[in-house]
């Protein structure tokens, strides 16, 4: 017969293994946007020179987590862009907000098409003079004046236009890739430009899954109570 110790300590391991499907489901979130290889220098081919280059080793990001991007509240730090592949001409910048469309887009690097290999992008530029403040998107405008942001509902066949890798050893350091063509025209190869961002204090990797953070939460109370419970049974 179980006591009543017993079934509380049941129930809070009841609570602890669901918050773990919950955790292992959030963070296991699918990448939807496929990139295809396409004609061109390779997206793969792309973050694999960068990696070598750099000797850093890159994540890639859920499509569903980088749509819209924050800066810090106190805003220390600069947030450094670099241009670090061109496959085309192309400006990237940010549009404040998270329900304007595309409209205050503003242009921090622009990109030199011809292929740029990795490492040949450029001089860096900084987010901190834009004024942002809250949620913003990032996006680029071609040279035919079409915006892409990385929002999908922003963009005008409703599609992801921009996939992101995250430096698996500095939380901080993202990379950024976008398709500058409307689908199904596009061949969805991801290489039209890729940009470097560094110092990103609140990206989309930054902050834990709400999965995990309920995880920490009742293993922590199951903790508490297990100690608590040691406690009043000493004699």
């Amino acid at each position: 017969m179980m006591t009543r110790t017993s079934k509380k300590l049941l129930s809070i391991t009841t609570m602890f293994l669901a918050c773990v499907v919950l955790s292992r489901s959030a963070l296991g979130t699918p990448l939807e946007t496929t990139i295809n290889t396409g004609n061109e220098e390779s997206v793969a081919n792309i973050m694999d020179t960068i990696m070598t280059d750099d000797g850093i080793t890159l994540v890639r990001v859920s499509d569903v987590k980088d749509e819209l991007w924050t800066l810090a509240g106190d805003r220390v730090g600069t947030v450094l862009v670099r241009a670090r592949f061109a496959g085309y001409n192309n400006t990237f910048g940010v549009i404040p907000g998270t329900d304007s469309g595309l409209n205050g887009f503003q242009g921090v690097a622009s990109s030199l098409g011809g292929n740029g290999i990795a490492g040949n992008g450029g001089t860096e530029s900084s987010l901190m003079d834009l004024g942002l403040s809250g949620d913003f998107r990032l996006a680029i405008e071609t040279p035919t004046g079409t915006i892409w942001s990385s929002l999908a509902s922003d963009n005008v066949d409703s599609m992801d236009h921009m996939v992101t890798w995250v430096d698996a050893n500095d939380p901080f350091h993202y990379f950024v890739a976008f398709e500058d063509i409307a689908f199904p025209a596009s061949d969805g190869d991801f290489n039209d430009v890729v940009i470097e961002l560094h110092n990103v204090l609140d990206g989309p990797s930054s902050v834990p899954e709400p999965g995990t953070l309920a995880l920490a939460v009742i293993g922590l109370a199951g903790f508490g109570y297990v100690r608590r419970r040691k406690a009043l049974s000493l004699p």
